[in-house]
């Protein structure tokens, strides 16, 4: 007895865009015995022979293109109108921090080690972290600035009013004031991993490793309550504060959460073909940064409204980016 199956793996999204994967027999064929001599020696004719091959061959065929289709990403691979914005963009390397404008290739190298540099609301400094050591930088002159030491630090971001540095330290979350490098300690939770904060400086977003795995938490400064968004990582805020951002499980998909109901309210997808991790929301809600993953991590800029990306850097080694957009226009 011969029998042919041919087994096709079908891998499709769910409503959610996660990924499941099912196997369906899409085809079989069998020659059973005993059959008739006459009719054996009919079937096996070579002109039968030949068109069964064929059959088997188109089959396989078929099957190869559904498969293709089926596992096709749902990604935008078109280019983000990058022709309407002016800004920058800093990121860390292994050798430190650079700076980047938007739509040229060159790199300004600003300092030779250093990590997370984030933007001052006025594009005019960059705080960033070395060890434990807190540090602001002025892109016009160089000058570096020491303004707090951490236990264990890990993010950063600037407060609305350009004045002072909110840290991480460990399960603190700190300000640090500028002027007079008094700190003092805002928030207690998990394992602190990222942090953001809106333009009013009341909402706060930030990644916390807890028992249970990451998740993502929003905080009202003003009431001193919290709430736990999602599970998931790469926390930011729009600049407005009413969308929070979280990585999906695959990293394939960033979804966009409201703030005052908590609920999905958009996404944006990883470049065609890739993953994508530590997106944040740029000084301006229609753009977002993002790192790729895999053997080659490098920054893309992505366009909200139209779900578009561009790939700024090409060197392979970046993280951690953050956009400063000086001029959008309409």
């Amino acid at each position: 007895m011969l029998i042919l199956c041919v087994i096709a793996p079908i891998e499709y999204l769910t409503k959610d865009g996660y990924h499941k994967q099912q196997t369906y027999i899409i085809a079989q064929m069998s020659l059973s015995s005993p059959i008739p001599d006459t009719h054996m020696q009919s079937y096996s004719s070579p002109l039968q022979e030949s068109r069964f091959i064929n059959i088997c061959i188109l089959l396989l065929v078929f099957c190869f293109f559904f498969w293709s289709a089926a596992t096709a990403q749902p990604v935008n691979s078109k280019t983000a109108p990058l022709d309407k914005l002016t800004g920058k963009v800093v990121f860390q390397r292994a050798d430190g921090i650079y700076l980047m404008q938007v739509g040229k290739h060159s790199e300004q190298h600003l300092v030779d080690y250093g990590s997370n540099p984030r933007w001052s609301p006025d594009g005019k400094q960059i705080a960033f972290i070395h060890g434990n050591k807190i540090l602001l930088i002025t892109t016009k002159n160089g000058k570096i600035k020491q303004l707090a030491t951490a236990g264990k630090a890990k993010a950063l971001c600037f407060d609305p009013d350009g004045r002072s540095v909110l840290f991480t330290d460990n399960n603190l979350l700190r300000r640090v004031d500028i002027r007079n490098g008094k700190v003092r300690t805002l928030l207690k939770d998990g394992t602190f991993y990222e942090v953001d904060i809106a333009e009013d400086g009341r909402r706060l977003a930030a990644t916390v490793k807890t028992l249970t795995g990451f998740k993502v938490r929003i905080f009202d400064l003003k009431t001193d309550s919290h709430r736990t968004l999602s599970r998931g990582c790469s926390a930011s805020l729009s600049p407005d504060g009413n969308r929070i951002t979280v990585n999906g499980p695959k990293h394939r998909i960033l979804h966009l959460f409201r703030w005052k109901d908590l609920k999905k309210a958009g996404k944006i997808h990883a470049p065609a073909g890739r993953r994508f991790d530590n997106q944040l929301w740029s000084n301006n809600s229609q753009w977002i940064t993002s790192t790729t993953e895999g053997k080659r991590n490098d920054i893309f800029l992505h366009h909200v409204t139209s779900d578009t990306s561009y790939q700024l850097t090409t060197s392979g080694d970046c993280d951690r980016a953050d956009l400063y957009v000086s001029k959008m226009l309409p």
